[in-house]
């Protein structure tokens, strides 16, 4: 029961921060001035559409080829995670970077990743979030430079996070 318990909560608690997320951070965003009834609505169907989905994963992991839960997982959170996480490492140590760079940063090492893992089922899972993460960096200050250069625009340095600001 205690294991159980321990379960729900976690489930309980995945699901309300997924909706709290959505509700807060990107639907007040779209749309302004939205009532708490309004943000509650969305947030249950949020929660319902989530748990759903996490109902569908589960159930094509106990009917798939899946030999491992925890690697699988790994896997998919180095595709999803490694990718954001390139362009946050983008955005705070480059200088130069610039939206259209972590655009093209964010797909091009999305793109990469997806190759590797169904075209070079050889590279480890565990490696794809520092691929994704050098990728979108590097792919992201090229672009960022070479856009900065060819459309002559300047960076706004107050905007810019850098190791040596902040010392």
């Amino acid at each position: 029961a205690a294991i159980y318990a321990a379960a729900q909560s976690t489930l309980s608690t995945g699901l309300n921060s997924v909706a709290t997320s959505w509700t807060l951070d990107i639907q007040s965003v779209i749309t302004k001035d939205m009532s708490m009834e309004k943000q509650t609505k969305i947030a249950k169907f949020i929660s319902l559409g989530v748990g759903v989905v996490a109902i569908v994963v589960s159930i094509v992991m106990a009917n798939g080829e899946i030999k491992s839960a925890y690697e699988w997982f790994n896997s998919f959170m180095g595709l999803v995670l490694g990718v954001l996480a390139g362009i946050f490492v983008l955005g705070v140590f480059s200088k130069n970077a610039t939206n259209i760079g972590a655009y093209v940063g964010f797909i091009l090492s999305a793109m990469v990743v997806i190759s590797l893992k169904y075209n070079h089922p050889e590279v480890t899972s565990w490696s794809y979030s520092i691929i994704t993460i050098v990728t979108s960096f590097i792919v992201g200050n090229i672009v960022s430079y070479l856009y900065i250069k060819v459309k002559n625009v300047s960076v706004n340095k107050e905007e810019t996070i850098h190791p040596k600001d902040i010392a």
